[in-house]
């Protein structure tokens, strides 16, 4: 049997087992439950009778192995056409709520992420036809970040608070440059650490402040400009300096009789 090389988020999220079960099955082509259970029995010698039946069962529950066959598992439903842009409204497959609860996923963290996830999305306007596999992977990576310090709880801003390159590209796609945003980030802080409240991710909120703020700032300078200018402009005059002082002419139908 040749090397296999398994997809570490899997196995942290379904198991090892599973995770090597599948890149068998994706190394020899395998398409069935049957053909991947006759071959794992020979070549995963290591693994127990019990690892493999639980290892098979997981799969078969969530048709992992059609995924590999022709990436249609967690996509949308078949038809000619299936790619297309994400939206503000878009809703994940049911599925997705399955496959990362078994990794001790909730809902809730889920619906928390997907905000943050539509609107990074929304914003780069490109056509996929598998979002319910990249929201996986986003929530995969969100929960491994946010059970290191609070277990995925919300948690209250901190001064050591740092927006994800996601945030930070987001704004960049709205010309907002990393410099400009970041110019923010201390009063945002201020700000929600005033309020007390708590949220299992702050990024979606960042992007929001950092917007309402740039425009705010835009609108105020656009204002103060147009009052400067209206203050500096002193009229247009057909006479130098030295010419209107010495000019009379405002006397001569005065008569000071």
């Amino acid at each position: 049997m040749s090397k296999l090389a398994i997809d570490l988020e899997i196995a942290q999220t379904l198991g090892v087992s599973v995770a090597l079960l599948l890149a068998l099955a994706e190394n020899n082509s395998i398409t069935n439950i049957s053909d991947l259970k006759s071959q794992a029995v020979q070549a995963l010698t290591f693994l127990g009778d019990e690892e493999i039946t639980t290892g098979i069962n997981t799969i078969n529950k969530f048709n992992l192995l059609k995924s590999i066959q022709d990436d249609q598992y967690l996509k949308a439903p078949a038809n000619k056409n299936t790619t297309s842009p994400m939206t503000t409204k878009w809703r994940p497959a049911k599925e997705v709520f399955e496959v990362v609860k078994f990794g001790g996923i909730s809902k809730e963290f889920v619906e928390s992420v997907l905000p943050e996830f539509r609107l990074y999305w929304t914003e780069k306007k490109i056509l996929k036809d598998n979002w319910n596999k990249i929201l996986i992977d986003h929530i995969r990576r969100e929960w491994a970040a946010n059970s290191q310090p609070n277990k995925g709880l919300p948690f209250l801003m901190h001064d050591e608070w740092q927006p994800s390159q996601e945030a930070l590209d987001v704004l960049q796609m709205a010309e907002i440059s990393e410099r400009k945003a970041l110019e923010y980030l201390k009063p945002f802080i201020l700000f929600w650490k005033d309020s007390g409240r708590a949220f299992k991710s702050w990024n979606s909120k960042f992007v929001e402040f950092v917007r309402r703020r740039e425009l705010s700032d835009n609108e105020y300078s656009k204002f103060k400009d147009e009052n400067v200018k209206r203050t500096n402009e002193a009229g247009e005059f057909s006479q130098k300096f030295d010419e209107r002082t010495q000019d009379k002419s405002w006397a001569e139908d005065i008569d000071f009789k």
